[in-house]
């Protein structure tokens, strides 16, 4: 049987994908449209990266975590 390697949260790129989604929340209420940018550019490397699709799908589970960390967040200090 072959071996099965975790894709979600693997490592630290995997940090990186959490911090960049609670930063986008949380900047959602300050800088809507810098928001939008760095999910548009985020979503978009990761659709050009060439890595196998079960990553792409890890990183972006990572960054939705992270986002709703940031909603959280956004509750409780604003």
């Amino acid at each position: 049987m072959r071996k099965r390697e975790t894709t979600v949260f693997d490592g630290l790129t995997s940090l990186f994908h959490v911090v960049l989604g609670v930063l986008v929340r949380v900047l959602a209420d300050f800088m809507p449209a810098l928001s939008l940018i760095i999910t548009a550019v985020y979503i978009t490397y990761q659709a050009l990266e060439k890595e196998p699709n079960i990553n792409k799908l890890g990183d972006f589970i990572e960054f939705i975590a992270g986002y709703i960390i940031g909603e959280q967040i956004a509750r409780m200090w604003f």
